[in-house]
């Protein structure tokens, strides 16, 4: 079972622990101490999460890097999850129990306080890790100790669909760096870190840059050093009608704008309050330039920007090009999204009013889509049905037994289940022979389970009396049990 730490939720230590040894008081009321520090320290934060959070905790625990540590912050839930965090068995996982309700931010820093790991992952509650997470992350950062933060490629799964996002950070550090003053490619929730950034920066999160905590964090480590994106897509990030994303909108623009407003301030040597909160409304956010003469001032602005971050940072060609084709791109994405919104003239207009506008102009038939989108009523029998919607399949007859196949939600992940037949060696051509009991190709199931390590597969193993009842048909699978 996993361990349960209560303390006060008034005052949280930002003092991370160093100790070896941590002693915490498990659900049973037992003391539980951990001998060994763990190599990583997942944190997650947990409020009212009863409708994903063991799909979620269940893919870290899936891991195939398995020296780990998960910090489950239960910040105050009312609804199931403190019982279904309860329910499992795994020493790995740490639940922290908020008395009160801290958000989110004072939920990571309590774990950050408590997390004994070199590296600092994250994950959220309705969020979901691939198998290889951990290690290809752990591995990057060990060869690459001038990266401080590592975030990986997401997808982005909703009402039963899972799709690539459709913002792809560059591998370049510098490039990466711009497509952080124009936009947020560095997940959150994909992040590993080194523990030693937080030593640095003295705290973690800042209650004042609340639901865009993570766009401050980011921007806080880039002053002491590099930021890197793995390409591969290891996250699934959760969409649903509860993110903070979408409830929390015109405070994330907010607050993404001051953000932006202090690192415009420190490059260009002005203030820049107003063209960041145009940067972060259409450019981060995706609402539409319908304010009148947006798209002039936030072209203008861009202009400004983007030569004086290549002349700050000193960028090759290559990487000024890299920068260009990006600034484009999202400058058309502005464009698309006001065009559909009804402003179909002004988006096209004044497109040029970015002097790089052209480098990534979209294909004639995405702008006339949108010009056609904006200029017709809204189709609401397009709408997608509802998260929660199920689907109840007609029955199955199996050997003259109707069974009635559970629904499946829309919101539920898909799932591969692997399964792997094991039975005495005997000839299917022949009649059947009880004397043919010999399990001796059980010990060639070790390279097959490999390959399942490799993807991070955990397969149901189904035995006969043969296997189960010899040494030589058990032994294997014992062994791949306990590991």
């Amino acid at each position: 079972m996993g361990d349960r730490l209560d303390t006060s939720d008034t005052q949280v230590n930002r003092q991370r622990v160093n100790s070896p040894l941590v002693s915490s008081r498990v659900s049973l009321g037992e003391t539980a101490t951990h001998s060994t520090v763990p190599a990583i320290s997942v944190l997650m934060p947990a409020y009212n999460g009863e409708r994903f959070i063991r799909t979620s905790v269940e893919s870290v625990l899936a891991q195939t890097e398995t020296d780990f540590e998960l910090l489950v912050v239960d910040d105050a839930s009312t609804d199931r999850t403190p019982e279904i965090l309860a329910a499992i068995p795994d020493r790995r996982l740490r639940v922290l129990t908020n008395r009160t309700n801290l958000g989110i931010v004072g939920s990571l820093n309590r774990a950050m306080a408590e997390a004994r790991g070199g590296y600092i992952a994250r994950i959220d509650a309705d969020d979901l890790c691939l198998p290889t997470r951990f290690a290809a992350q752990k591995l990057y950062l060990d060869q690459h100790p001038e990266t401080l933060v590592l975030g990986t490629g997401m997808s982005v799964f909703e009402q039963g669909e899972i799709r690539f996002s459709r913002q792809i950070a560059d591998q370049d550090p510098k490039v990466l760096r711009w497509m952080l003053h124009v936009g947020n490619p560095v997940g959150h929730p994909s992040m590993m870190f080194r523990a030693s950034v937080i030593d640095k920066l003295g705290d973690y999160l800042r209650e004042t840059y609340k639901y865009a905590e993570d766009f401050d964090f980011s921007h806080r480590v880039l002053r002491l050093g590099d930021i890197a994106v793995l390409p591969e897509h290891l996250m699934i990030y959760r969409q649903h009608e509860q993110n903070l994303t979408r409830t929390r909108r015109t405070e994330m623009v907010n607050r993404t704008a001051a953000v932006l407003a202090n690192v415009y301030t420190a490059l260009l040597g002005q203030p820049s309050e107003a063209e960041a909160g145009l940067v972060a409304r259409h450019m981060i956010c995706g609402f539409p330039m319908l304010n009148p003469g947006a798209i002039e001032r936030l072209g203008a602005f861009l202009n400004q920007l983007l030569p004086c971050f290549a002349s700050a940072y000193d960028l090759t060609q290559m990487q000024f090009e890299a920068v260009v084709t990006h600034t484009s791109t999202i400058w058309w994405r502005a464009l698309l999204a006001t065009s559909r919104a009804g402003r179909v003239s002004d988006a096209f207009l004044k497109h040029q009013n970015f002097a790089w506008s052209e480098v990534s102009r979209p294909p004639d038939w995405r702008i006339a889509r949108s010009c056609l989108a904006g200029l017709l009523p809204p189709r609401p029998w397009f709408a997608r049905p509802d998260a929660a919607e199920q689907e109840r399949s007609d029955p199955v007859l199996l050997n003259d037994v109707a069974f009635q196949p559970l629904p499946v939600a829309n919101d539920d992940p898909p799932r591969l289940y692997v399964v792997v037949d094991t039975e005495a060696e005997f000839d299917w051509n022949k009649e059947f022979d009880r004397g043919q009991t010999k399990v001796s190709a059980m010990s060639e199931q070790q390279p097959a389970q490999a390959i399942f390590d490799g993807y991070g597969a955990r397969p149901i193993y189904v035995v006969d009396y043969a296997v189960a009842s010899q040494p030589d048909g058990y032994g294997p699978l014992r062994e791949i049990f306990d590991r």
